[in-house]
């Protein structure tokens, strides 16, 4: 019979026949013998928790009585049987009976729980002994030192003795406790570069040993803030949901800044006679000049302050003129005209205008020529009206040169009335184009009868040029 803790088995001839379950300890109190030998036990009548011989022994001798500290393997006890009949004592059957059945010793160490630090390596000791003591090395997967991921993994070790293995096992637990880093940058100041306020960037940072999942700032970096203070909170959460966060303010600061006038030059006498002019013209109602009457008084400060104005040509670096409007006589032919206008704290504002002086009687006779070359643009236009229109433009050409200005005026009323009734009906882009270009013509030439004096805006300014 063997007891093993958990099971008490019973061989008969070497083979076992039966097993019970049994819970206890093979070394009980002294005081129950349940362990008896050669003898019938029975409850003993004065003390119910407690065995005595019934008076009933083995009849006849035993052979041999061992006793082992362990349970023994059913080869084992066939090897015993066996060993009796040949004549052998149990003691002179080897303690290992079988050699290679006894299995070898391994101990691990308990489970072990280590913090994230990105490569975590964890070493550990396992040992190991033979059934006769001598140590043993151990073979574990992972093995020690090795680094090991976040979560729990298990480590598993075996020792081998005599072509017999042993193993035990143990968890690594890799935990991120640790929320991240993050770093943020000092207080921000900076000027307001508009009424909204002024874009501002930052820089900041966050770190984690075991693996970052985001960072976010909110303003971000780059947005406009307003004028005044503005906290910005900077949140980082790792990747197993540890978060920490930095604050910072940024504040903008309301500066006042003084923003340089605007110069604008404008003039009522200027006309349109494009294509044959890209610029501006200003008709000259003589044969060689013409006073254009300038207007500075659309030009501007932006913070209201008083402007000073200087007139100049674009040849002549001396100014020959001062003041919101300015009259200058020039010669027949291309002019830039420049104003520098300057506000209170000396900032400059600059306009210029390029103006080309040409005479009525030139202009009619241009306008006569595209009438005669007409048709190589594609207009076709009959002899009768080409002589028709012309010579209405002769008529009003003859005015021109003697300075006629109103009778120029009445000429080309009559020509623009004969464009409408005898071309535009089958060529009316044409007759757009030369009605526009007669009407241009009488504007110029009422501008030399009633010149203008002061700009419509003169009446919202004081003389020194500040709007009130």
């Amino acid at each position: 019979m063997t007891a093993n803790g958990g099971t008490l088995s019973l061989y008969w001839d070497g083979h076992v026949v039966a097993t019970t379950d049994y819970l206890g300890s093979i070394n009980g109190p002294s005081s129950v013998p349940w362990l008896s030998m050669a003898a019938e036990l029975i409850q003993d009548p004065n003390d119910a928790s407690a065995v005595i011989p019934s008076g009933r022994y083995l009849i006849g001798g035993l052979d041999d009585v061992a006793i082992w500290n362990r349970s023994l393997s059913g080869v084992e006890i066939s090897g015993i049987y066996n060993g009796g009949l040949s004549g052998q004592s149990i003691a002179q059957i080897a303690p290992i009976l079988i050699a290679g059945d006894c299995r070898p010793t391994i101990n691990c160490p308990n489970n072990i729980t280590a913090e994230c630090s990105g490569n975590t390596a964890i070493t550990y000791t396992v040992t190991g002994a033979d059934p006769s003591g001598a140590p043993l090395t151990a073979t574990c997967v992972p093995p020690s030192g090795s680094s090991f991921p976040l979560g729990q993994s298990t480590v598993t070790c075996t020792v081998t003795s005599g072509g017999v293995s042993a193993s035990c096992s143990f968890r690594v637990t890799v935990a991120d406790t640790v929320p991240p880093a993050v770093t943020c940058p000092g207080n921000i100041t900076a000027d307001a570069t508009s009424p909204a306020g002024a874009v501002v960037n930052y820089i900041a940072g966050a770190t984690d040993s075991c693996g970052l999942a985001s960072l976010n700032c909110l303003p971000a970096a780059g947005s406009t803030f307003p004028i005044g203070t503005t906290p910005v909170l900077c949140a980082a959460v790792d990747v197993t949901g540890n978060s920490n966060a930095c604050t910072f303010s940024i504040t903008v600061r309301d500066v006042q800044t003084n923003r340089p006038p605007v110069a604008v030059i404008s003039s009522e006498q200027l006309i349109d006679l494009k294509p044959e002019y890209e610029v501006p013209v200003l008709l000259s109602c003589n044969w060689w000049n013409a006073c254009l009457v300038a207007d500075g008084w659309s030009s501007s400060d932006p913070e209201g302050g008083n402007l000073t104005y200087l007139w100049s040509l674009g040849n002549d670096p001396v100014p020959f003129g001062a003041g919101p409007v300015v009259t200058n006589c020039l010669e027949v032919g291309r002019h830039t005209i420049i104003l520098t206008v300057t506000d209170p704290t000396g900032l400059q504002g600059t306009d210029t205008k390029t103006i080309e002086i040409v005479t009525a009687p030139l202009a009619i006779e241009i306008l006569i020529e595209q009438i005669n070359e007409s048709s190589k643009s594609g207009i076709v236009l009959s002899r009768k009206i080409k002589r028709e229109l012309t010579e209405t433009l002769r008529v009003a050409l003859g005015f021109a040169g003697n300075e006629k200005l109103r009778e120029t005026q009445k000429a080309l009323d009559a020509f623009e009335k004969k464009v409408r009734a005898q071309v535009a009906p089958t060529e009316p882009e044409a007759a757009t184009a030369w009605i526009r270009w007669s009407q241009a013509v009488s504007d110029g030439m009422e501008k030399c009868i009633k010149p203008p004096r002061k700009s419509k805006d003169h009446d919202s300014k004081d003389d020194d040029g500040k709007k009130r």
